[in-house]
């Protein structure tokens, strides 16, 4: 008896021997007063107990393996998850970055653009005002010329009626002389 419960006190806090403990300690008792048959019964049925905290034992320890592999694939998967989350978030921030260059540059090119419109814009105004100038100098001159023309062809109309007396004029006219009118 003195063996079975020294045995039971060794055991950890964490094990269920707090609930077998006081069965094998009375099962122990009976034994020390009772006869062969009755302790080959007990020792079966300590035998029986023994089996199924066995059993239960390994069923415990399997699904503590199962847990503790399912835990360990969970944790490389997630392990996986962060180092594939952490590689894209650098990968990210280099895009940003370099979206960020990016828009630096096309900013600078687009304030280049803007001075380039911008004095492409002004070009084409002096070009309108000359333009302008130039038509206005057109109209004058072309106005100039049409009145010379209505002026020549006056002069034309003129001599026209009055070939006969050209013709005797310039007959008659002496050498190196005026002409009277």
């Amino acid at each position: 008896m003195a063996k079975v419960t020294s045995a039971l006190d060794k055991t950890k806090p964490s094990t269920h021997a707090h609930i077998y403990g006081p069965i094998i300690r009375a099962l122990a008792q009976i034994s020390t007063k009772a006869d062969p048959d009755q302790i080959k019964k007990i020792q079966g049925l300590i035998e029986n107990l023994r089996q199924q905290l066995q059993g239960a034992l390994a069923t415990i320890e399997s699904d503590e393996n199962a847990q503790a592999q399912a835990w360990s694939e969970r944790r490389a998967t997630l392990e996986q998850e962060i180092a594939t989350g952490e590689k894209r978030e650098k990968e990210t921030q280099t895009l940003i970055e370099e979206n960020e260059d990016s828009l630096a540059d096309a900013q600078k090119r687009m304030a280049m653009h803007k001075k380039e419109l911008n004095s492409l814009a002004l070009e084409l105004n002096n070009l309108q005002e000359d333009c302008a100038r130039r038509e206005q100098a057109y109209q004058t001159a072309k106005a100039e010329i049409a009145r010379e023309t209505e002026i020549v062809a006056a002069v034309i109309e003129h001599f026209e009626k009055h070939n006969d007396k050209l013709v005797d004029f310039i007959d008659n006219a002496p050498e190196g002389g005026e002409a009277a009118f």
